[in-house]
């Protein structure tokens, strides 16, 4: 908010991979599951190791920023 000028409403994670395990995983039992595992077991579990973080933002009012 303070270098930008935006405030952060809401923010998400995308996916998450562990490159060694997703690739095995993707050739054992295919790319849909291991996409399912990415996006959902592994997202919730490491939320902060995603691939992105999705933020969504407005604009802070000139006033706002001043205070």
């Amino acid at each position: 908010e303070t270098h930008c000028g935006l405030r952060i409403l809401a923010w998400g994670f995308d996916a998450v991979m562990l490159p060694p395990f997703t690739h095995w995983l993707e050739n054992l039992i295919g790319s849909k599951p291991a996409i399912a595992l990415e996006t959902g077991l592994l997202k919730w579990l490491f939320p902060y190791a995603s691939i992105s973080v999705i933020a969504l933002m407005e604009p802070v009012e000139s006033s706002e920023k001043e205070s």
